[in-house]
């Protein structure tokens, strides 16, 4: 989900589970507010990958991973104005149409996201 008011980008559940366990201490936690209430969050460097079906645009970010206890499973991960100010957004409400075009990228090669290894 876009979300312009936002500070931060958020990883939530079950984006985050792929992620691992972080009960060791070794991460920074941090406290975002939401539209309910606060929630915890774990603050690490990430790369989040988007493609088109032909270029693969790669960004390098701080990113907040939701702890899996403390938010509904429900809640959609969010992309956060960290993301969005280097894109371009076009939003028709009449229309009820919102384009997002993914621009700036810290990284891009023509490839699928499927070719990449899911560890590192």
């Amino acid at each position: 989900m876009i979300d312009t008011g936002s500070d931060a980008t958020a990883v939530h559940v079950p984006n985050a589970q792929p992620v691992g366990n972080y009960d060791d201490g070794a991460t920074t936690n941090i406290e975002l507010a939401g539209i309910d209430s606060d929630h915890e969050y774990f603050v690490e460097q990430g790369i989040l990958l988007f493609t088109d079906g032909t270029l693969v645009r790669g960004y390098a970010m701080e990113l907040a991973i939701a702890h899996p206890s403390t938010l509904d499973t429900a809640l959609p991960s969010i992309i956060g104005r960290p993301l969005i100010n280097r894109w371009r957004m076009r939003y028709d409400p009449w229309g009820s149409h919102l384009e997002v075009i993914a621009k700036d990228p810290d990284i891009s090669f023509r490839g699928s996201v499927e070719d990449i290894p899911r560890q590192f």
